[in-house]
C-alpha cells in the first residue's frame, strides 16, 4: 500500500469520528507538510530513517516548536493505525524520535515601568510613540515575522 492510499483510508476513517473542523485540519496537515515528502512510498518501505530526513526537512522550515510536534503526532498516528489495522509491523514515526516541543516559548511582556522607559526615548518621534502607545495599551502582540 502507499502512502497517499493509507492517508486516504486513515481520514475516511477520521471523517466520521471527528468534528469537521479538526478533521480538516488534519487533512490540510496531511496535504501540506505529510504527505508530499512521503509520496509514492511503499508504507512497509518507510523506516525511521526516512522519517528523520522527514523531520530535518520540516526543521530548517523553521516552524514553532509546537506545531512541529503536531505535525509528528500525526504522522505517528497514521502509522498507529496501519500498525492496527493494515499490519504494519511498527510505527516509524515511534522509533525516530519525535521533535518539535509540547510547550511553546514563553512570551515576554514589558512592565509598565519598562514601557514608560521606553516611551521617553522614543516621545520625540510623534508617529512611533501613537504607534507603540497603541501597541502597548491595547495589548496587541507581535507573534512571529509573517507567521502569525
Amino acid at each position: 500500500m502507499t502512502f497517499e492510499n493509507l492517508v486516504e483510508l486513515y481520514l475516511e476513517d477520521c471523517k466520521a469520528r471527528l468534528k469537521l473542523t479538526t478533521y480538516e485540519s488534519k487533512k490540510f496537515l496531511f496535504k501540506k507538510n505529510i504527505t508530499p515528502f512521503f509520496k509514492g512510498m511503499k508504507i512497509e518501505n518507510i523506516q525511521a530513517k526516512t522519517v528523520r530526513l522527514w523531520q530535518s526537512k520540516l526543521i530548517e522550515q523553521e516552524y514553532k516548536k509546537t506545531y512541529l510536534k503536531t505535525i509528528h503526532n500525526q504522522l505517528s498516528a497514521i502509522f498507529n493505525f496501519a500498525v492496527k489495522f493494515y499490519g504494519l509491523h511498527d510505527n516509524p514515526a515511534r522509533l525516530c524520535g519525535s521533535m518539535g516541543s509540547k510547550h511553546s516559548d514563553r512570551m515576554q511582556f514589558w512592565t509598565v515601568e519598562q514601557f514608560k522607559n521606553f516611551d521617553t526615548v522614543i516621545s520625540n518621534k510623534p508617529l512611533s510613540h501613537t504607534i507603540f502607545n497603541i501597541l502597548f495599551w491595547t495589548g496587541i502582540r507581535v507573534c512571529g515575522p509573517v507567521k502569525c
